[in-house]
């Protein structure tokens, strides 16, 4: 992928975390105590844990979580930084569904001296909010889904312990607390004390950790070409009709599935295996905004099989005419990806299946003219360790409500061999034997590379044109020139008349006339056996 990868996970019913402290201290997983009203951790296939608040209400109501055990790390020796990476999805949570997190200071015994706490649940506005109790003026509210850094920080001001607690996304601070005084003594306070959940109601629990990064793929595979035939129609899965060898219009279901759904034609992409590299599927659609109705949409999906050959797993697109008079894109694998389609064109749609050091990571871009107009984030897929994962299975149009249905297109570039033809025909033309080869060179001047597919009649235009151009030139009439004067003689009677004169009364013959000049020699020759003979006939004459 050519961006910077920011690791999505998969959300399901449950919220999921990653938890990376980014400055002095690393948590590891050992650390953290469960058992006993501290809940429970579990750890995935992906290196993350999942951590659950206890079943059993403790003295505050609350459902308390997992917790560390204290640092070393002491205040004198400088300010002292933990920062928490969660991935939040307000979608993914039910109303008053929450958790809070906590991070204390000790005395100088290495008892409990002084915390910090911060509050998550779920609002009625479909957001996240976050407050901080000691400070009433913080609130925030997170609305989108993505990997939100909670930070805090105890600091020395002037003799006194000050903390503040802030919120990043992408590196972008957005939300801050003021420089909170926590009311003790620098001088009184010695080690990072216990970071906690102090409760987690959050059903499914907190997926907390760093999921595996993917490893670069060592090839990117060719995408299959999808030709008209290749796409598979009726018994439920609409209907295919072929405009040419590259193209077909495709049209959902006339009967509705049981998703409510006019589902539309499939191909089985088998063959592509992901040991050899990022497997990758590839639809070119062309897609106008301003011929569809709103509320028209279709959805794309492409899938994965196992080792056994059955279905393991899709990553699903949707597509829909909006209200701005564009067509908007989402992809439920990655809540943080959205685009809106507004210029009419032919979009080719790509699946990229990357392989990671455990997992498959899934990817979904939209490209125009080569041009890629935007991509999800690299997405974790369920359930798909390498060693049950397989490769390619099928893509199809998991619904088509689109009047007219989609022209699908199996390339991309338009031909331009009768373009390339009939300029070579114009090339071999000698212009100076014509009257006006204006045309031609216009004709030919007018063509315009680069056009894709969906503007194939635009190019074979451009080859008629220039045909058409040649058809219509007109030859210059013949331009008569001065012949070429007769060699002179070197012995009178070797050519010309008898008498040896020369003939003036032909007509003369014009510049490259080659039969002119052969009746010259004729004469010349004729005329030789004349005298001869008139010489030969006179001495018999004169012998008798």
């Amino acid at each position: 992928m050519k961006k910077k990868r920011l690791i999505a996970m998969i959300i399901s019913a449950v919220l999921m975390f990653s938890l990376i402290p980014t400055a002095v201290f690393a948590i590891q997983a050992d650390e953290w105590v469960t058992d006993k009203g501290y809940g429970s951790i579990t750890p995935n296939s992906d290196g993350t844990y999942t951590f659950q608040g206890d079943s059993e209400l403790n003295s505050d109501n609350s459902h308390s979580g997992p917790y560390t055990k204290a640092n070393a790390k002491s205040l004198a020796d400088g300010e002292i930084v933990e920062s928490v990476d969660v991935f939040i999805n307000p979608n993914a949570m039910k109303t008053a569904e929450k958790f809070a997190l906590t991070v204390s200071m000790n005395d100088t015994a290495g008892n409990y001296k002084t915390e910090l706490l911060a509050n998550f649940w779920k609002n009625n506005n479909n957001a996240v909010q976050a407050s901080v109790g000691l400070d009433t003026s913080f609130t925030a509210d997170l609305k989108e889904a993505g990997i939100y850094t909670l930070q805090y920080r105890y600091f020395d001001k002037s003799g006194d312990v000050y903390a503040q607690f802030s919120i990043e996304n992408n590196g972008k601070v957005v939300a801050s607390t003021q420089e909170i005084n926590m009311n003790a003594k620098t001088a009184d306070c010695g080690t990072r004390g216990y970071i906690w959940f102090s409760d987690i109601s959050v059903e499914g629990g907190l997926r907390i950790g760093t999921p595996n990064v993917p490893s670069p793929a060592p090839t990117e595979q060719a995408a299959p070409i999808l030709l008209p035939s290749d796409w598979i129609s009726g018994n439920g899965y609409g209907s295919v009709e072929t405009v040419s060898d590259v193209s077909a219009v495709l049209k959902g279901d006339t009967v509705l599935d049981q998703n409510n759904a006019h589902c539309g034609p499939y191909v089985n992409t088998k063959g592509t295996l992901l040991e050899n590299g990022t497997v990758v599927d590839e639809v070119n659609v062309y897609i106008d905004p301003a011929q569809l109705t709103a509320g028209e949409k279709f959805a794309l999906t492409s899938s994965l099989n196992d080792v056994n050959d059955n279905y393991l797993t899709e990553f699903l697109v949707n597509f829909w005419k909006d209200n701005t008079n564009g067509v908007s894109v989402s992809a439920g694998l990655d809540p943080n990806f959205s685009a809106q389609l507004t210029e009419a064109g032919l979009y080719t749609f790509k699946y990229s299946y990357i392989p990671g050091e455990t997992m498959v990571f899934g990817n979904f871009s939209i490209l125009k003219d080569g041009v890629e107009v935007a991509s999800t984030n690299d997405i974790l897929l369920p359930g798909t360790s390498l060693d049950i994962a397989k490769g390619r299975r099928a893509v199809w149009f998991v619904d088509i409500s689109v009047a007219n249905g989609l022209q699908v297109y199996s390339i991309t570039n338009a031909d331009y061999t009768k373009v390339d033809e009939a300029i070579a025909k114009a090339n071999a033309l000698n212009k100076d034997e014509y009257k006006d080869f204006t045309a031609v060179d216009q004709a030919v001047a007018s063509v315009v590379r680069g056009l894709n597919i969906s503007r194939q009649a635009e190019v074979d235009a451009m080859a008629q044109a220039i045909e058409d151009a040649i058809a219509a030139l007109e030859k210059k009439e013949g331009t008569p020139v001065n012949p070429t004067e007769p060699t002179e003689p070197t012995t009178p009677g070797d050519s010309g008349t008898i008498d040896g004169s020369t003939e003036q009364g032909m007509n003369s013959p014009q510049t490259g006339d080659n039969s002119n000049t052969i009746m010259w020699i004729a004469v010349a020759v004729l005329a030789a056996g004349a005298m001869t003979g008139t010489v030969f006939f006179a001495r018999k004459k004169k012998a008798e």
